[in-house]
């Protein structure tokens, strides 16, 4: 990953980060209408720039890493995580935004099932 597509994605990533804690705690410091509005434009530039911008783009032959996997891996733990401590800590999702939705959880399952489908491909690549 080059350092154009590391910071697009570490800056999606903060941003739906501060919109998840906006979420699960409405009535903090820093919840008004002008960041949500900035954090939801900034999200959405982020992901656009993924199809405009060649080198933030994947192409389909490209190799399945270890590194990639690793990397989908500790997001996919941290989202649970993140989650999970969030409610610990008195937040309440006001998106119903926790383990009991079921459409989260659908997103979680394709989520593993893709990390796991993943690894085989790099196990089945390595093997050769």
């Amino acid at each position: 990953m080059n350092r154009l597509a590391m910071l697009v994605t570490t800056i999606i990533f903060l941003s739906f980060n501060i919109l998840l804690i906006r979420d699960f705690f409405p009535n903090s410091s820093f919840n008004n209408d002008t960041l949500g509005t900035i954090l939801i434009t900034i999200i959405v530039l982020g992901l656009l720039s993924a199809f405009f911008i060649p080198d933030l783009r994947k192409t389909n032959n490209e190799k399945v890493t270890f590194k990639g996997i690793i990397l989908n891996l500790c997001l996919f733990v941290y989202i649970i995580l993140a989650i999970i401590s969030l409610e610990i800590f008195g937040g309440q999702s006001r998106n119903n935004i926790s383990l009991s939705n079921p459409i989260l959880l659908v997103f979680l399952v394709v989520h593993a099932v893709k990390i796991y489908s993943d690894f085989r491909n790099y196990k089945k690549g390595k093997d050769k």
